[in-house]
């Protein structure tokens, strides 16, 4: 789900174009998280806000994507670090 507030973007044409370039942006990178989700069988509900009070490139609105998911796959290899040796803790 991607959030483009009312109050930046007054007109809903605004806010269409620029979830429509999110989502772009989200399928042609997914990859980065897919790995990772597929290898744990994880499933995640994933809720982009737009919070740029101006409109952004189309690259520069990528690469700002393109860190938060990164960002969120080094997360989710840690939790799954963590829960498998807190697994082998258990036994």
């Amino acid at each position: 789900m991607i959030v483009v507030p009312k109050k930046n973007f007054s007109k809903a044409t605004e806010r269409n174009k620029i979830k429509r370039q999110m989502r772009e942006c989200f399928r042609i990178n997914k990859h980065i998280l897919h790995s990772v989700l597929e290898e744990n069988n994880l499933h995640i509900a994933l809720l982009i806000s737009y919070i740029a009070k101006d409109k952004l490139t189309l690259k520069e609105a990528e690469n700002s994507l393109v860190k938060s998911l990164n960002r969120l796959h080094s997360e989710l290899k840690k939790m799954d670090t963590s829960s498998v040796h807190n697994n082998d803790k258990s036994i």
